[in-house]
């Protein structure tokens, strides 16, 4: 049986040595009630640079300014395959509020293990080891 592939978006807000993490709610599906790095799945004919902007705009109520992309991660998970394409936010626009999560909370870089959604650990691990956060 051929799992669905979802392509995704999710982005990390730096300020200050700080990331932005969220606790997902109970009820979603995936991961629930785990702390990761917020984002959200493309829509059909929408790039991934779209999709992270539209993202953080119905998760945290900001306007994107200043973003790189970093990385693109699969995760094989036992209901679909997530390919997931990370951005680093530095700079934007509005207050974050708590949208989608049920709580977010920023943490300094070195504590990025209290992320214990594995494949965003990793990708944080990855870009620490790159001296990129």
């Amino acid at each position: 049986m051929n799992k669905k592939l979802i392509p995704c978006a999710a982005f990390i807000l730096l300020k200050d040595n700080k990331i932005l993490v969220e606790k997902r709610k109970l009820t979603k599906r995936v991961d629930p009630g785990k702390i990761g790095i917020p984002g959200g799945g493309i829509l059909d004919n929408e790039s991934k640079e779209d999709a992270m902007i539209r993202e953080a705009k119905e998760e945290l109520d900001i306007l994107v300014k200043e973003h790189t992309y970093v990385g693109t991660l699969l995760h094989k998970h036992k209901e679909a395959d997530f390919l997931v394409d990370y951005f680093l936010i530095k700079s934007w626009t509005g207050k974050i509020r708590t949208l989608e999560a049920s709580k977010l909370s920023w943490i300094d870089i070195k504590d990025y293990r209290k992320i214990n959604i594995w494949w965003d650990r990793l990708m944080i691990q990855a870009l620490r080891k790159a001296k990129i956060l």
